[in-house]
C-alpha cells in the first residue's frame, strides 16, 4: 500500500484518468474541475479548523481579495495552505484512481 501511495503521489492526473489522447481543451476542462475540488476541499478544511470568530475574519479577508492579508492570517493561525492543498490533491488522485477502476 505504501508503494502504491508513493507512486500515486508522483502520478499525473492526466495519466490516472487515461485522458492523454483527448484534445487539449477537454483535458484542461477536466483538470480545472479537479482543481476546483481541491480548492473547495482545502477551503472546507481551513474553515473547519477555525473558531466562529476566525471564520468570520477569514471570510471577510477573502472578500477583500487581498492575498497579502490572507497570507498574514494563515501565518498568524499557523495554517500551511500548501500542505493542505497537497494533501487534498492526493485525496483527489486516490478518488480518481478508485473511480476509474470501477
Amino acid at each position: 500500500m505504501a508503494n502504491n501511495k508513493i507512486g500515486l503521489k508522483h502520478a499525473n492526473i492526466i495519466e490516472i484518468l487515461g485522458i492523454e489522447s483527448l484534445p487539449e481543451d477537454q483535458r484542461i476542462e477536466i483538470l480545472n474541475r479537479a482543481l476546483e475540488v481541491v480548492e473547495a476541499e482545502s477551503l472546507n478544511r481551513i474553515l473547519e479548523s477555525l473558531s466562529d470568530e476566525d471564520k468570520e475574519k477569514f471570510l471577510n479577508l477573502m472578500e477583500e481579495e487581498s492575498s497579502e492579508k490572507v497570507g498574514n492570517f494563515f501565518e498568524e493561525k499557523d495554517i500551511d495552505l500548501l500542505q493542505i492543498m497537497e494533501e487534498e490533491t492526493e485525496k483527489v488522485k486516490e478518488l480518481l484512481v478508485k473511480e476509474t477502476r470501477i
